[in-house]
Order: C-alpha cells, then structure tokens, then sequence
C-alpha cells in the first residue's frame, strides 16, 4: 500500500495536472474598420478590412494582454471603427475582471496599443524604454499623457533595452521597425507557443513570405525587414503559432471575444 501511494505522489510531481498546466488564449476583438492599404503590408487595393485586437493570456497565477486596446471614443469614430466594445466590458464576458489583470505587455505606443491600461488598475506595464520615452514627449497617437502618467506611481514600469524574459515564459523582442521601440512579444510554455508581432506584420501570409509594413507606417525600414526575416525564420518551428494585432484571419485560429 504504501509503495502505491508513493508512486501517486511521484506521479504527481512528475506528470502535473491538466489543471495546473491549464492555459487560456483569448482574441479580443473590439472592432473592425476599412483601413488603407499602404498602412499595412497587403497591396492590390487601396484599401483593407482590419480587425481591431488584442490579446489574452492566461497561466496561473499570471493574467495577461498582450496589448490593451482603444478608450477614446473620438478615436474610434476617426478610423471608422464598426462594433466598438471596451476592452474591459469584454473581458468580463469570460468573467475576467479588470483588477484581476497582472500585465500587459504593449508591442508598441500607438492610441490601439496603450489607451487601454487606464482600464486595469492592477496590472503591470511592461514597455519598451524607448517607446515610453518617445509617448511621453509627443506622439500623434497617445492617451492622455497626464492621466497615463498619474497612473505610473502605481504601476510597475518595466523599459526594456535588449531581449529580456520575464516569468522564465516571456520573451520581450525589441524590433524597432513601426515604431522606435516597437517589441515582439514570445510566450513559450509546455502546452504552446506563440508570437506576437505587434504592428511590425499586419497580414501574416505576407509576412511569411517575406513582405513587412509599409514604408509610410514605419520607424526603420530595416529594422522592420530584420524582424520579418525571423519570421520567415521562425515558421521552421511546427510548434509556434504567430499571432497579428490585426490580421482577420486569426479569428479562424484562436477564440474570439466580441
């Protein structure tokens, strides 16, 4: 009897449970809108059909977005954004509350990308020192500085010079090609893999076969260029899925809160 319950508790230790491996990946999609073409990376057409997103990831006791979404109302009736949702109102569609939040991780500093941290007043904001430094100068698109700023006592601020993993599972890829501190952000655990590219990629076909942004949405052309060679590069893993902040194809992959 004894030598049974040992080789339980073995098997315990050795072999973790569905429950304490379980992970949850949601799309969150706040919107979708016609967007120019020559601010992505799709040509043919003058314009494009974008999906509006950003991302959930949860490993207990980590709950995570990758990217926060838009608040302003004014912004989303400037891009003509359809079907606007809060980021807040649907997360708690799962049952995700906005203090429940642990981090967010912002590939870049754009309105779409930021807006929503003032949302989730737990959380930690990792972003790229150069991106932080670049919003609280002056950018066209930024919340308001004062009331980001008023939260930042509070928070966690993490800036970034190099690759850096956070929670021996996060990546932080600093790319630099849309914005000057643009990151790519790589969740890697025993159950998945996954990339996120930020606004570095925004059709991910095109970027597989090697076509980056546009000139007209970019910081560094090269920069872009050396990031969408990883890419290519990374498609050699069969175990990683690579996920767009606005590509509507990734809806077929991963489930959508709207």
């Amino acid at each position: 009897m004894l030598k049974k319950i040992i080789f339980i508790l073995f098997f315990f230790i050795l072999y973790p449970t569905q429950s304490n491996l379980a992970e949850k990946l949601y799309l969150i999609k706040y919107g979708e809108s016609i967007y120019p073409s020559e601010l992505t990376n799709r040509a043919g057409s003058t314009s494009v059909r974008l999906g509006w997103y950003f991302y959930y990831f949860e490993k207990e006791p980590y709950r995570i977005l990758i990217d926060a979404g838009i608040v302003d109302l004014n912004q989303v009736k400037k891009f003509k954004i359809k079907y606007y949702n809060s980021p807040e109102l649907l997360l708690k569609k799962k049952g995700i509350t906005p203090e429940s939040i642990t981090d967010i991780f912002i590939t870049h500093s754009h309105f779409d990308h930021i807006e929503g941290v003032l949302k989730f007043p737990n959380a930690k904001i990792h972003i790229h020192s150069l991106d932080y430094n670049q919003f609280k100068k002056c950018s066209y698109y930024r919340i308001n500085e004062n009331s980001f700023l008023k939260k930042e006592k509070d928070r966690l601020i993490i800036q970034y010079y190099g690759e850096s993993t956070i929670y021996d599972m996060i990546k932080i890829i600093p790319t630099g090609g849309h914005t000057i501190g643009s990151q790519a952000i790589e969740i890697k655990t025993e159950m998945s893999h996954y990339l996120f590219t930020g606004d570095e990629c925004y059709f991910l076909e095109e970027c597989k076969i090697g076509i980056g942004t546009f000139p007209k949405a970019l910081y560094s052309k090269k920069d872009n260029t050396i990031f969408i060679k990883k890419i290519m590069d990374y498609q050699l893993d069969p175990t990683l899925k690579i996920l767009t902040m606005h590509d509507p194809s990734i809806e077929k992959e991963i489930e959508v809160i709207e």
